[in-house]
């Protein structure tokens, strides 16, 4: 690999990272928000609605990578991310922290569409390998930077510090990556899309697998806790341990799980994967104490893992010359779906129980499972085709 290629994949890693920890400071944030603000919860938590809004606009931005090359885009993004996390830090008003965080989305938005294409790219031949050891990067600096941020609002009594501090670092890690010369587009790869017309229902079933997935994911982020303790399994402080685990066995698949579906076919792969958490997820809800818990809702989060990034690397092979837009709109879609998930659980749990709501987890699995066998059909068609 050459010296400038380098410093585009270290500065990637670094920016995700970053960008993973600062995503997360409003959790801990939020109570001196509150305080210094005079607000209550749901006015201080509308600075994380204000980032999602922003964020969606990535059906807009993904275009941008494939005209002017997705690491102009990328490190645009972090850019302009590091920016509005120092202003935050600044800020004398709650307004003024719904503007920038909401600056920070569509920020966010640049990062989010653009940046798998830059390791796809760079590693054509390990694709599956790259595309989940990245996002296993972004999963490290959402755990650490809870911890983190709790630390620096303890030692400084000021929410401020986190934002400052990390904004500060991703500004340094943007204007690194200013010094690299890369081409304005990518034209290493030939498309599919490039040679027929846009498939649309291949998009569409690729979306539907990023809608389950988040429901699993994210489903089990919110939900999980309150269905352990709730249902009388687990203790609440046991549950929120499974809840850890589930997220540790999450990171290490995705550091692992990336060779394998290289090895095997990414289709392949996330069927088997799928399937196996659909078995765990009806398991678990007839599991009780903590250590079988704790082991099966592992092997869920160990068994989600891998889908998200070999999505996106599936889009990647697919719509290599509008790989920017497509995503975006995968992209899109899962932001709108984050809004869904904790209402439709507590829904269903009003209505029917908690047992029902679980159910969704291996019903989104068993759903996911049916979609990549049928995308392996369709894989399989073409190639005799």
């Amino acid at each position: 690999m050459s010296k400038n290629n380098l410093v585009i994949v270290s500065t990637v890693f670094a920016g995700i990272f970053v960008n993973a920890i600062i995503t997360t400071l409003l959790g801990p944030s939020i109570v001196k928000i509150m305080s210094e603000f005079s607000v209550d919860f749901s006015l201080a938590g509308a600075i994380l609605s204000f980032w999602s809004l922003g964020a969606m606009t990535s059906i807009f931005t993904g275009k941008l990578a494939d005209k002017y090359g997705p690491f102009n885009v990328v490190r645009l993004g972090f850019l302009i991310m590091g920016i509005m996390s120092v202003l935050m830090s600044l800020s004398n008003s709650i307004f003024l922290l719904y503007l920038l965080s909401f600056i920070s989305g569509i920020a966010a938005g640049f990062v989010e569409s653009s940046i798998n294409q830059i390791i796809l790219e760079l590693y054509p031949n390990s694709q599956g390998t790259m595309i989940t050891i990245l996002h296993a990067f972004f999963g490290f600096g959402a755990t650490f930077g809870p911890s983190i941020a709790t630390f620096l609002i303890y030692k400084a009594n000021s929410w401020r510090i986190g934002y400052l501090l990390f904004g500060s670092l991703l500004f340094l890690v943007a204007i690194s990556q200013f010094s690299v010369k890369v081409r304005q587009k990518n034209e290493t790869m030939s498309s599919i899309s490039s040679k027929n017309n846009f498939d649309y229902s291949l998009l569409l079933l690729l979306s539907f697998g990023i809608f389950l997935e988040l429901i699993v994911e994210l489903g089990t982020n919110s939900w999980l806790p309150t269905f352990l303790s709730k249902t009388n399994r687990t203790s609440y402080i046991e549950a929120g341990v499974v809840l850890s685990i589930f997220w540790g066995a999450f990171s290490l698949s995705r550091l692992m799980s990336g060779k394998i579906a290289d090895k095997y076919g990414f289709e392949k792969t996330l069927a088997i994967f799928s399937f196996v958490g659909m078995l765990a997820g009806v398991m678990a809800l007839f599991t009780s104490g903590f250590i079988l818990n704790a082991v099966i809702w592992a092997l869920i989060g160990f068994s989600i893992a891998p889908t998200y990034p070999i999505i996106m690397a599936i889009a990647y092979q697919k719509f290599t010359s509008s790989a920017g837009a497509t995503i975006g709109k995968i992209v899109f879609l899962g932001y709108i779906s984050t809004l869904l998930i904790a209402p439709v659980f507590g829904t269903i749990d009003n209505l029917f129980g908690s047992i029902y709501a679980t159910l969704l987890i291996p019903l989104s699995s068993l759903g996911l499972t049916i979609l990549f066998l049928k995308l392996k059909k369709i894989d399989e068609r073409n190639i005799l085709a």
